[in-house]
């Protein structure tokens, strides 16, 4: 246990209570005694605690109080008062301290203004000091008071300080002219000092007033033993007025020692006095508090306390030399710090250097263990305390402090970083990299692996969970885990369907997701054995007739992912159809109407003979031909056509119908138009009648469900013989066969086998399992299939006939696979 070494405090306490006994006495006796030591009337009263009213807040109220004994104005007086003047600011009168030379009586004169000094008894042989509260001006109480509350010196009963009775002022009470009312105590100190012949008067420690003469002999007519008192008054205006004796600072304070001798490091307590005292130490360095009573210094070198300690207005000044005795020994360690993080293998090893102690030191560490030196420590801060316990030593009982840290490596942290995927989906390979980053603990660091590498950056992790431990210098060890994946499939999609004309430029784009990427493809025409016509992701082709372009892609890794393709479609090359012309006569006047075909049917038409547009008029006057040039807006190759217009003699007429697409699927929508030539007057003259609706429409949209021949009659207005054509158009149907499952419900890495009823081997069929794996243009009725994870797979398969109908059938959850 280390002994404290602070001087022995019996003697302070010894001090500091012979005090308190001697302060409890004198208050005993002064309560007692200040009773009897003054004679009071009229509205004074004896409050207690050597307190006195003068005046109650009524009106016309007047009070005296005066000490008994006599004073000696050849002695030095300093009379202390705490004085209340109310706190009513309109009110009055105000306060009058007296020195009198005798007791008789009347011992006040009127209230009021008078303030009770004019009495018959202080006319002469009396001096005043007013502390007046209320202005009295006007006929009949002027006494030429100034505004604000004030303070004067007068003599032989008079408060008119126009008169010669008036020695000094009026002055302002407080230095700021505020008000005295304040309904809380003022000190005041009035102090006379015979060797100068000089009274002052303060106020709240500000000096209000000042009068050097020879009083004894001016005023008192050379008696110097004289009473002194107060006298309080009110009229209309009132205030509680009272006063209380006031105390010398000496009764508050205590004398401290000279000389305090301490070992460094110690501390010691100090104590000057009383709270009521108010302290400033001086240095405040190695103190508790510098404004307090009683600090507790604790110097790290010897220093001269001064103390400065103010009551009221007084103030004294006490100081004290405290001598810091510094130890004579030093310390030496051998400190070995925590080899990982959060083990508490440190140590230390401690020696003393130095010194005289001959029995040893004592020493108590901040752990509350006593031993020189401590093991198995964690990472902390460690304080000893030794001290010397040697009674020779002129160190005896003097410590010395010492401050030891522990410290431990940073946590050891293990953390994989850039983990790849396995190199290509649904593959089997152990060819995963990832790095093994250490941070903390001690290089340089090993590294294992669960690949069994044994290098910072692995290159052989197979999919599914791997671990890194990295040890470091002090076999400290860490470790991480990632979960390597495989990945997804490679879905590849070509964008880029279109229609253009012939010469036109399409762009074929390819786009993919999953494996590994980037990713880069290879375009074939017409089939994926087909010409290759790029190597881009996006490319630009010009066909001169419909053509579908594959492409097969490959990710980053060079791992095979599926296919696509996109359709442009080619328009067809121009064409000129005319609508009928039928035989004239000459001079007849007819209108030959040309008809685009194919191309992007924004036509363009320019007649040999100089005129524009589809529709010229002519009257020949012999049988001749009209030839047409046909362009369109895309750039279509031109074609050039012509028609006879027969000038005598009707031709037949003959009918034609030219469909959209006569190969549909079910539900598409496609147009006819039907048309023909011979006949009289041509085209002007035709009826038209489909017989599938009665219609005389030449053009008619139809949406056939099933395979369906459609005529229609034309005949002229001149009865000629009617004439018919025919037009067979192809409707395919979507298909949605059923899929069986065999077993629905299996156990992880069972086969699952998928069957199509009514598989037709003219149709494409694209099975989709559960968003993961794709078969594309699968060309079996039947697909077996392992699911290696348990859970609830959908199917959706993409059915294309020979007609080029799609349909989809999907069925949710149709395979469950349990663990």
């Amino acid at each position: 246990m280390i002994i404290p070494s602070v001087i022995s405090k019996s003697i302070l306490v010894l001090k500091s209570t012979l005090l308190s006994l001697a302060s409890l006495l004198v208050f005993l006796l002064g309560t007692s005694t200040v009773q009897a030591q003054f004679t009071f009337g009229q509205n004074a009263a004896n409050l207690g605690s050597g307190c006195y009213r003068l005046t109650q807040a009524n009106v016309d109220k007047k009070g005296y109080a005066y000490k008994t004994a006599p004073v000696n104005l050849n002695d030095t007086l300093d009379i202390k008062l705490r004085i209340d003047f109310g706190s009513n600011n309109g009110g009055g009168d105000g306060v009058m301290f007296v020195f009198r030379d005798t007791l008789d009586t009347p011992m006040i004169g009127s209230h009021g203004a008078n303030l009770g000094f004019n009495a018959s008894s202080m006319l002469t042989n009396s001096l005043g000091i007013e502390f007046d509260t209320k202005r009295n001006i006007g006929a009949g109480a002027g006494n030429g008071d100034p505004q604000n509350d004030h303070v004067a010196i007068m003599k032989n009963g008079s408060t008119d300080h126009t008169s010669a009775n008036n020695l000094v002022g009026p002055n302002n009470a407080l230095p700021s002219g505020a008000n005295l009312e304040t309904g809380t105590y003022h000190t005041v100190d009035i102090k006379w000092n015979p060797s100068t012949q000089t009274l002052r008067v303060f106020v709240d420690c500000s000096l209000r007033a000042t009068y050097t003469a020879d009083i004894i002999n001016t005023i008192f007519n050379g008696d110097p033993e004289v009473h002194w008192g107060l006298l309080g008054a009110t009229s209309g205006a009132v205030n509680f007025q009272k006063f209380c004796l006031g105390e010398d600072i000496e009764s508050y304070i205590d004398t401290l020692p000279g000389v305090i001798n301490m070992c460094k490091g110690d501390t010691v307590d100090l104590d000057a006095g009383d709270t009521i005292v108010n302290y400033l130490w001086s240095p405040g360095l190695g103190l508790s508090a510098s404004n307090i009573r009683n600090p507790r210094a604790y110097p790290s070198d010897s220093t001269f306390y001064t103390v400065r300690q103010t009551y009221q207005c007084d103030t004294n000044y006490e100081s004290v030399q405290i001598n810091v005795i510094p130890p004579n020994f030093t310390t030496n360690a051998i400190v070995t710090n925590a080899q990982c993080k959060n083990d508490c293998d440190g140590a230390i090893d401690l020696s003393v250097v130095g010194g005289t102690a001959l029995n040893g030191y004592a020493y108590e560490w901040s752990t509350s263990t006593t031993t020189q030196d401590l093991s198995s420590l964690c990472d902390s801060m460690y304080i000893v305390t030794i001290q010397d316990t040697s009674l020779a030593s002129p160190n005896y009982l003097c410590y010395l402090l010492d401050t030891f840290f522990i410290t431990e490596p940073t946590q050891l942290v293990a953390t994989i970083f850039n983990a790849t995927k396995t190199k290509c989906p649904l593959s089997s390979n152990c060819d995963a990299e990832a790095d093994g980053v250490p941070s903390g603990g001690t290089v340089p660091y090993q590294w294992h692996w669960t690949s069994n590498e044994s290098v910072q950056q692995a290159s052989q992790l197979c999919a599914g969970w791997n671990f890194v431990t990295i040890t470091d210098d002090q076999g400290c060890q860490a470790i991480d885990s990632v979960e390597i994946d495989v990945p997804d499939s490679i879905v590849t999609i070509g964008y880029g369907d279109t229609t253009i004309c012939i010469n036109s430029v399409a762009a074929i784009v390819a786009a993919s997701s999953g494996g590994t990427p980037p990713f880069s493809y290879i375009w074939h025409e017409n089939s994926l054995t087909g010409p290759i016509v790029s190597i881009a992701s996006a490319d630009a082709v010009t066909p001169v007739i419909t053509s579908t372009y594959f492409v097969e892609s490959y990710d980053g890794n060079g791992c095979f992912g599926d296919t696509s393709k996109v359709n442009v479609h080619v328009r067809p090359q121009l064409d000129i159809d005319f609508e009928h012309v039928d035989t004239i006569c000459p001079y007849d006047t007819i209108d030959l109407t040309a008809i685009g075909v194919g191309g992007d049917s924004l036509y363009s038409f320019a007649w040999q003979s100089g005129n524009f547009g589809p529709t010229i008029t002519v009257s020949p006057d012999e049988t001749r031909y009209y030839v047409v040039t046909l362009t369109d807006f895309c750039g279509t190759p031109f074609t050039i056509d012509s028609i006879k217009v027969q000038v005598g003699g009707y031709d037949d007429i003959r009918p034609s119908i030219r469909v959209e697409d006569d190969s549909i699927c079910s539900g598409k929508s496609i147009y006819m138009i039907a048309s023909g030539q011979g006949g009289y007057n041509g085209p002007d003259e035709y009826i038209f009648t489909w017989q599938h609706n009665q219609s005389n429409a030449n053009i008619q949209f139809i949406q056939p469900t099933e395979t369906k021949k459609y005529a229609v009659k034309i005949e002229d207005l001149c009865l000629s013989k009617p004439a018919w054509d025919t037009v067979v158009v192809y409707v395919g149907d979507t298909v949605n066969p059923k899929i069986d499952f065999v077993p629905p419900v299996a156990c992880k890495e069972a086969d699952v086998i998928m069957s199509i009823e009514d598989f037709d081997y003219r149709y494409t069929y694209d099975w989709v399992i559960d968003s993961i794996d794709a078969y594309h243009q699968y060309g079996y009725d039947s697909l077996l299939y392992r699911f290696s994870e348990t859970g609830c797979y959908d199917l959706d398969v993409f059915i294309t006939t020979d007609f080029g109908c799609q349909s989809l059938v999907s069925y949710d959850c149709p395979i469950r696979i349990q663990g």
